[in-house]
This record gives structure tokens, C-alpha cells and sequence, in this order.
């Protein structure tokens, strides 16, 4: 349930997976007990295995998924097993195996004289506690991420998917009740204060009401709040504050907007569409200075990139329509104009007061 994102609301298909997946791990196990024996591996390459892989992870940001460990996870017991086989089976009596040693005794606690067969038993006895303590940790820290962990994002996904799929049908009241219900359940994650936001966002839009106001910013606050350095949640944020001064006009809403581009300017100061977009929102506050300059270096930015799909031809700036304008813009808040065509066009800007001002007319 955790591969597909949708966790399982009836346990009527478990107990198919539960026979198949023991039979399974008896089947691995048997052979495992076999293999570490007779492997002509040795643990001094297992370990290097390790080392190249880790060190490649990190340099690929790949360590923060899971799937990509799974080689990792196998290696690190492979790699114990055989260095465990290559020394008899036994960590502990290695260190014992001297004759010298058993013959002259050793030393209790209490001052007396381990028998020659005493001292390999306690040692065989530490590192046996040693590996159940291990185990029982294991154990104990399994169960701690399934109830703190686990269970919680399940639920979270499972609240987030019925909301989606009362958002197209059922009642605004079911699809926020389904949201509210994600966010208790993993309090963590910005995701589910993400669609509160857009849904309350909707409503606002719908009917606009000093109830409603109140109702968006809590959850867009709780959206950038739990995800403070995401370039990605902040200009989220200014492109929902854009739709509201296209209602709204108040000047508060705009600047708003323009605080959240900044600020994910400032979290990804290299990606050419976010200065593009503060630049056109600088320009529709009467900023054409600001717009020039930030549509500059978007240009700059953008003529450094490699990547021809984030190319700002290939992007587009999110232009709302203001109630009154002649402009018009699509459903998601885009014209036919590209974000290359909007930056050149605002690069032209002049910067005496009076002209920008004739342009902004213009546009308007």
C-alpha cells in the first residue's frame, strides 16, 4: 500500500500477502544459512562495496529514499555474516584461543581463577547478550517507528486521497473534514495544509468574508509554517495571494505576493521563472525599476541554463486577470505569452516615472 501511496482499508488481502511472504523468507533463509560459508567473497570487498556506495548516495542526494538504500541494507548483514564465518562462527573466542592464556588463567571479580573452559563460555555468553540486546533494540525501535512513523503517514494519505476524491463531487464541508483529519493524523507534513489552503483559497474566491480570510491564512501559514526553507511552498504562497488581489484589490494582498517571491527568490536565488515572476508582480505594484532589474537577471539566469525544458520559453509567467482588465488569462492564470516573451518585454521598461507609467496604462 506504501508503493502505490494509498494505504489499505480492509485487511482481506493480508493474510495472501503474510503466506506468501514467510514462505518466502524461510526460502531466502535456508539459503542464506548456506551461502555466507561457502561465498568466496571476502568481507574486505563487501566493506569497499559499502564505501563506494555510500559515498555515490550522497553525492546523488539519493540517501533520503528508501528504495535506493535496499542495497545498503543487504550489503551491511552480508558483510557481518561473512566476516562472523570467516573467524570460526564466533566473535568472542578468538581472543581467547592462546594457550598461554588459558594455562596461566585469568583473573574473577572476585578474585579467584577462571577454569580453562570458563573464559571462552563467558565470552561466548557476553556476546550473546550483546546480540540480543542489539536485536531487542531493533526490535523496540521497529515497533516506535510504526506507531510514531508509519501509521501516521498512512493515515495521512489514506484522509488526503478521500478528500481528492470528494473534491470533484461531494460537499466543500466533506472535503475539509477529510483535510483536517490528514493534519491530525501526521502533524508534520505540509502536504494536506497545502490543499486546505487551495480549498479555502476557493472558497474565499467563491464568497469572499473576513471568516473566510481568516479560515485561508491559518492554513497557508500551516503550509509554509511546517516547510519553512521550500522554495517551492513560498512561491506556492505568492501565487495564492496573487489571486486573491485579483478579487480583492487591496494592496496588502499584493504585497504579500511579493514577499513570498522574494523570499523563494532568496531560497533558490538560480531559478530564472521565480525572478521572472517577481518581476511582473513588481511591475503590476507600480515597481518598474525593481521589475527591470529583476527581469535582468532572469535573462542572465535563463541564458546559462543547459536544460532546454526550463527554458523560460518553454515556461509561463502566472498572470491573473484583474476584474476590469482587457487582458484576459487561461484557467491556471497563464496567456499565450511565454515567460521569455514577458521577461523581453519587460527588460524594455524605462525607468522615468511618467513613461512606465503610460506602459502600466497600457497594460492594464
Amino acid at each position: 500500500s506504501l508503493a502505490v501511496g494509498f494505504a489499505l482499508e480492509t485487511w482481506a488481502g493480508l493474510p495472501v500477502a503474510w503466506w506468501l511472504c514467510v514462505t518466502l523468507l524461510v526460502g531466502f533463509w535456508r539459503l542464506g544459512r548456506a551461502w555466507p560459508v561457502q561465498a568466496s567473497v571476502a568481507p574486505h570487498g563487501l566493506i569497499l562495496a559499502l564505501a563506494v556506495l555510500g559515498l555515490h548516495l550522497q553525492a546523488a542526494g539519493a540517501l533520503v529514499f528508501p528504495g535506493v538504500m535496499m542495497t545498503i541494507i543487504v550489503l551491511v548483514p552480508a558483510t557481518l555474516a561473512l566476516r562472523e564465518a570467516s573467524s570460526g562462527g564466533r566473535l568472542g573466542p578468538a581472543i581467547v584461543s592462546k594457550p598461554e592464556r588459558v594455562s596461566k588463567g585469568t583473573k574473577t571479580p572476585t578474585g579467584g581463577q577462571f577454569a580453562p573452559g570458563e573464559h571462552r563460555d563467558l565470552a561466548s555468553l557476553n556476546v550473546f547478550l550483546v546480540k540480543m540486546g542489539v536485536a531487542g533494540g531493533a526490535v523496540a525501535l521497529s515497533a516506535a517507528s510504526l506507531v510514531t512513523e508509519y501509521y501516521p503517514v498512512l493515515r495521512c494519505r489514506s484522509a488526503m486521497e478521500q478528500a481528492r476524491a470528494l473534491w470533484k463531487a461531494g460537499p466543500w464541508e466533506a472535503v475539509e473534514q477529510q483535510l483536517l483529519v490528514a493534519c491530525e493524523a501526521d502533524p508534520f507534513t505540509p502536504l494536506p495544509w497545502e490543499l486546505l489552503a487551495e480549498l479555502r483559497l476557493q472558497r474565499w474566491l467563491d464568497e469572499p468574508s473576513d471568516a473566510s480570510r481568516a479560515a485561508f491564512l491559518e492554513a497557508a501559514d500551516g503550509f509554509t509554517g511546517r516547510d519553512p526553507h521550500s522554495h517551492v511552498a513560498w512561491f506556492t504562497r505568492g501565487q495564492w495571494f496573487l489571486r486573491m488581489w485579483s478579487k480583492s484589490l487591496l494592496e496588502r494582498d499584493l504585497q504579500s505576493a511579493i514577499e513570498a517571491y522574494q523570499t523563494a527568490v532568496r531560497l533558490y536565488p538560480h531559478r530564472a521563472l521565480y525572478h521572472a515572476q517577481l518581476a511582473w508582480t513588481l511591475y503590476v505594484a507600480g515597481q518598474p525599476e525593481a521589475a527591470r532589474q529583476q527581469a535582468d537577471r532572469a535573462w542572465d539566469l535563463d541564458q546559462q541554463m543547459p536544460h532546454r525544458e526550463q527554458k523560460l520559453n518553454r515556461q509561463k509567467i502566472f498572470i491573473v486577470k484583474r476584474e476590469g482588465d482587457a487582458k484576459t488569462a487561461g484557467s491556471q492564470g497563464t496567456t499565450d505569452e511565454t515567460a521569455e516573451q514577458t521577461v523581453a518585454w519587460l527588460r524594455k521598461l524605462s525607468v522615468k516615472p511618467a513613461a512606465a507609467e503610460a506602459r502600466r496604462e497600457g497594460a492594464q
